[in-house]
């Protein structure tokens, strides 16, 4: 589920999918106002699985989506949905998300190598149709999870080129810090940060969101004072 616009404005929207198969699948939209959702059932020209799970990103427009074919485009004001044929790299069957910074798509790949995980980020050439490798990614942190992934830059530089991935099978309880400059998960996990309980799956599910400065959460710091 995404949302574009802040809350109380006219333009808000919130976008999500369900029942997908590699055929068809739903997408519902919200507006401010509505007394009910709107749902619309999209068929595939080509069968092809989703990834990244609840992951959309809302940019110039249009929600974009990560499927197998390439990305997902829907237009929320026509109620048009369109493919952008650039499949995905062929490394990991579900471990993908997708996010956005400046106009920018990228592709989050978490992928396991003779028994040890590492992470790879992508960034989408529209021009050209294909997705780059990028072995650091200009300084920008990352923020990756099932329902939302989002990027920030300017953070400090223990932070840069760092992604921060929130996924059960890497771990069941926090979320992992991961560096693309030195190609490994970092020992220390300070930063932006959250705490689940193992009492409750339901905290296994979480979205990033941009937190407060000196906040906590089951008593865990979301950020570095420092």
């Amino acid at each position: 589920m995404v949302w574009i616009h802040g809350v109380t404005s006219k333009g808000f929207v919130v976008c999500c999918i369900s029942n997908r198969t590699p055929y068809r699948f739903l997408i519902h939209t919200w507006n401010v106002g509505a007394a009910k959702w709107v749902t619309e059932e999209v068929n595939k020209l080509a069968p092809s699985k989703f990834y990244g799970n609840n992951n959309i990103v809302f940019f110039d427009g249009y929600f974009w989506f990560p499927d197998q074919n390439g990305v997902g485009v829907y237009d929320p004001v026509a109620r048009t949905w369109d493919t952008l044929y650039v499949p995905l790299p062929n490394l990991s069957p579900y471990l993908m998300w997708i996010t956005e910074y400046q106009g920018n798509i990228y592709l989050v790949d978490s992928v396991s190598s003779r028994g040890q995980m590492r992470v790879i980020m992508f960034r989408l050439n529209r021009l050209r149709l294909v997705w780059e490798k990028k072995k650091i990614c200009d300084g920008l942190s990352s923020f990756i999870s099932d329902e939302s992934s989002i990027m920030t830059y300017g953070l400090p530089r223990d932070m840069s080129d760092i992604v921060y991935v929130w996924d059960s099978h890497i771990n069941p309880d926090r979320p992992v810090k991961y560096s693309l400059s030195t190609r490994s998960f970092c020992k220390r996990h300070d930063g932006y940060c959250v705490e689940s309980s193992n009492s409750n799956e339901m905290l296994h599910y979480a979205a990033w969101i941009e937190p407060p400065q000196n906040s906590s959460i089951y008593d865990f710091p979301i950020i570095d004072p420092k």
